[in-house]
């Protein structure tokens, strides 16, 4: 894509446009999880094979919510189901807490150019309660956005794997 063709964001160039489609496919699987998960805490146990209509009405029932609310109704399943494995669970969920202010700021942000050729400046703030700018940094170059794309995936990979060690979870092969 050439700089002239990129809209609203002329400043993003390709290697913060792909760095950033990272963050945003990681971030989807964590929500995924966080999805299957709760279905399989619903139902006491993991996606059948092959799916059934029951599981994806449940799915869709719950899926769809923002970060927070699927947040809390998985840490509410969790002492439900899992009581003794109800701290461990907290200290993943509290981290990806963390990571959704971050992830909605770079998904959301208007970009603009900054005073370093390689960073751009996000103007991304949250005007309830009082005013707060987000972010972890004022600007970003591509190498943050992989950077926190890879904390997002060592993350999605600790959560998948709570779920997996209980048998609630059972990821998929690729065929072949």
């Amino acid at each position: 894509m050439s700089d002239s063709d990129r809209g609203f964001h002329p400043h993003l160039s390709n290697d913060h446009l792909l760095a950033l489609g990272v963050v945003i496919a990681n971030w989807a699987t964590i929500e995924h999880v966080m999805g299957i998960a709760t279905v399989a805490l619903i139902m006491n146990e993991p996606a059948p094979e092959p799916i059934t209509d029951n599981y994806m009405v449940t799915l869709f029932a719950v899926h769809g919510t923002d970060a927070k609310t699927s947040l809390d109704r998985l840490r509410a399943l969790t002492l439900l189901r899992l009581p003794s494995d109800k701290d461990e669970f907290d200290a993943i969920a509290d981290k990806i807490a963390s990571a959704a202010s971050e992830r909605n700021m770079m998904a959301h942000a208007i970009w603009a150019a900054d005073k370093n050729p390689q960073k751009v400046s996000h103007h991304a703030a949250r005007t309830i309660g009082k005013f707060k700018r987000l972010g972890r940094r004022p600007n970003y170059s591509a190498d943050d956005f992989i950077e926190f794309a890879a904390e997002l995936e060592a993350l999605k990979i600790e959560f998948a794997t709570f779920f997996e060690k209980r048998g609630l979870l059972v990821r998929s092969q690729p065929e072949g």
